[in-house]
């Protein structure tokens, strides 16, 4: 939503917007009560969030978060990495701004992943925290879940939803 009241401001500038311009407001406006339940249902679980994804690539992906010295600190980078993507994420779903997202902090990131070999643990980590969140947040889960997938596609990943 910043980006397009942004883009609406230069485009409009000296001249009132017209109806479809202003278009994305109201359909923010009747989506914010969703979006905002949402986010505050992801600040409430985001411990469960992360444990169960992580739980679920321990049984499913052991490969991916080994056990012993380096690899602690490998798995405490990840769950500081997915929390810290997780909140970005919850903050553009809840201003409708997957476009900031992705400028600010997703094409940053996958650099970083890719230049450390890591985009295989970021396919499974999206792909089932998207999971995880659709199964404990019932509702608005799916509008979290449409920033995570964008997210994943940035990895040019392929959709593993279904895979255990």
């Amino acid at each position: 939503m910043l980006s397009q009241t942004k883009a609406l401001l230069q485009t409009a500038e000296g001249r009132y917007a017209t109806d479809a311009e202003l278009q994305f407001l109201e359909d923010y406006a009747q989506s914010f009560p969703a979006r905002l339940k949402a986010y505050q249902a992801l600040r409430q679980q985001e411990r469960s969030l992360i444990q169960k994804t992580y739980a679920h690539l321990r049984a499913h992906h052991p490969e991916l978060l080994s056990t012993g010295a380096q690899d602690k600190e490998a798995v405490r980078k990840w769950q500081r990495d997915t929390v810290f993507v997780l909140r970005f994420s919850a903050l553009a779903m809840l201003l409708d701004d997957g476009e900031a997202l992705r400028d600010r902090l997703m094409l940053w990131f996958q650099t970083i992943m890719r230049a450390f070999g890591m985009q295989k643990v970021c396919y499974h980590t999206y792909a089932t925290l998207k999971s995880v969140t659709l199964e404990l947040i019932p509702e608005g889960g799916d509008l979290i879940a449409q920033v995570l997938e964008e997210n994943r596609e940035l990895f040019d990943l392929p959709d593993v939803v279904n895979t255990p």
